[in-house]
């Protein structure tokens, strides 16, 4: 049956059909992707996370809403479940079509930077690292916010004064220009704050401080935020950073060039190493000038070698001087070294203990044996300063007297004392201590700051170093961290 058998069948006749009118009046859609709500192409995840964060004590919800929220803001929400993206996910894709210009630029520019591909290395899957991190983003978003509004009555139809009327191009190179400044200052300052974040969790025993593993991420948030609201504990935490790397690299240098084991073969020039068909070379007439040229340019067929590390150390007890004339910079410094060797001391897998001292025989004293950290009570040390005079009661009697209740194990100890004072020793304080000292196979070594004579701590000292500061280039220092 055909088309015209079926209308005939029904009794009915077909409208004439005529061409397509292409040209009608009927509203055509727009091209292209609609518009989105969100710079970054979410899913229901990402946006009720964003949500949660908005309405928690956070510093992205500071940010965005200076006064708590009583109502529910969906652009707020959207904006904090970009930022948090851009920050936390693994592989952040921007969307097509975001319906808010500023923003889609924004984040756009963001994106496009190096340093936002560095610093999101440091971030995705980070729950703390990218809270912070989103937040410095909010804060650079909210600033172009105010740059935009500030600049609209110039970029308007009418064009900037002695500017061509009716740029486009300008106007937009220009509002790139403003949202890449707004992402290259945000991205700055979360680089920095999430390297404080990374110097804190090595230093406090989180990640990378020789046990693996991280910190509770609410544990290490409650720390890193008393971190940054104490002058005192951000320069401790600054200053150990520079010592947990030259501490690092004695540690590295000790093992690398310990003579243990041989691992392979290596180039250089260092006779006593060569192989001995290298000593051949050099005693054959044929050979001897180009096994000369080797040599001079460390080319030569070496023995690599290197040490063993050796796990269950003796154990090492930093005291640090608190009276008054170690208040500032001083106190600062020596604190950070005690931090820096308790860095060792854990990678080494060894016990240690910080004490503090000033005057009479109370100290502070903290003993933390390997795995087993306490980082709440380590705060509490490093902000800790008595502020008085100074006796050496408490290293060389209480301390002794103290030996057996630390749980200090057995073995060689390092005892380290940091100090400004010239102090005066009993002989019988000093006939007790060395008895002591004798007995625990102890090595004391002291260092005096700003000052040329160390007094009475050279005979219990095994070395006495008087320095005028604490600084890494110093040798004492540099010895100390290879220990």
């Amino acid at each position: 049956m055909t088309r015209e058998d079926l209308f005939a069948a029904l009794d009915l006749t077909p409208e004439p059909s005529g061409p397509i009118d292409l040209d009608d009046d009927q509203p055509q859609g727009p091209a292209g992707p609609p518009p989105s709500p969100t710079a970054l192409d979410l899913d229901a995840w990402s946006l009720r996370r964003g949500a949660e964060v908005l309405y928690e004590e956070t510093a992205l919800a500071r940010v965005l809403a200076p006064e708590p929220l009583t109502d529910t803001n969906e652009h707020l929400e959207r904006v904090a479940a970009d930022c948090l993206a851009a920050a936390f996910e693994p592989a952040p894709i921007l969307a097509e079509n975001c319906a808010d210009e500023i923003r889609g630029r924004y984040f756009r520019q963001l994106f496009e930077t190096e340093a936002y591909q560095a610093l999101h290395s440091e971030t995705r899957l980070d729950p703390l690292a990218s809270e912070l991190a989103a937040g410095h983003f909010a804060q650079g978003y909210a600033a172009l916010i105010e740059q935009e509004e500030q600049q609209e009555p110039q970029d308007g139809p009418q064009g900037t004064p002695g500017q061509p009327q009716g740029d486009p191009a300008r106007q937009e190179l220009k509002r790139d220009l403003r949202a890449l400044s707004a992402a290259s200052k945000a991205l700055s300052q979360a680089t920095q704050d999430v390297d404080d974040l990374r110097d804190a969790q090595r230093s406090l025993g989180g990640e990378g401080a020789g046990e693996g593993g991280r910190l509770d991420p609410a544990g290490l948030k409650a720390r890193f935020d008393r971190i940054r609201n104490s002058r005192t504990l951000r320069k401790i935490i600054e200053n150990a950073g520079r010592y947990r790397r030259l501490a690092q690299a004695k540690q590295r240098q000790k093992q690398r060039h310990g003579q243990d084991d041989v691992v392979g073969v290596e180039l250089g020039n260092d006779l006593a190493r060569l192989l001995p068909a290298e000593l051949a070379a050099l005693g054959d007439e044929d050979l001897e000038l180009d096994a000369l040229r080797r040599y001079l340019e460390r080319g030569l067929m070496q023995r690599d070698y290197r040490g063993i590390e050796h796990v269950a150390q003796g154990p090492i007890v930093v005291v640090v001087d608190e009276s008054g004339s170690m208040s500032g910079d001083p106190i600062e410094t020596a604190k950070a070294f005690a931090l820096a060797m308790a860095w060792i001391a854990r990678h080494q897998r060894r016990w240690i203990c910080l004490v503090g001292f000033s005057c009479g025989t109370e100290g502070t004293f903290l003993a933390m044996p390997p795995g087993k950290w306490d980082q709440t009570a380590l705060l509490d040390w490093l902000e800790h300063f008595y502020s008085g005079g100074t006796t050496m009661d408490v290293p060389l009697v209480t301390l002794p007297q103290k030996w057996a209740e630390l749980g200090c194990p057995a073995g060689e100890t390092d005892v380290i004392q940091i100090t400004d004072a010239l102090v005066r020793i009993p002989d019988a304080m000093r006939e007790t201590f060395l008895t002591w000292k004798a007995s625990t196979k102890a090595k004391y070594y002291t260092l005096v700051l700003d000052s040329d004579d160390a007094g009475d701590l050279r005979a219990i000292s095994d070395r006495v170093w008087c320095l005028p500061n604490l600084s890494i280039e110093q040798d004492a220092i540099q010895e100390l961290m290879s220990l």
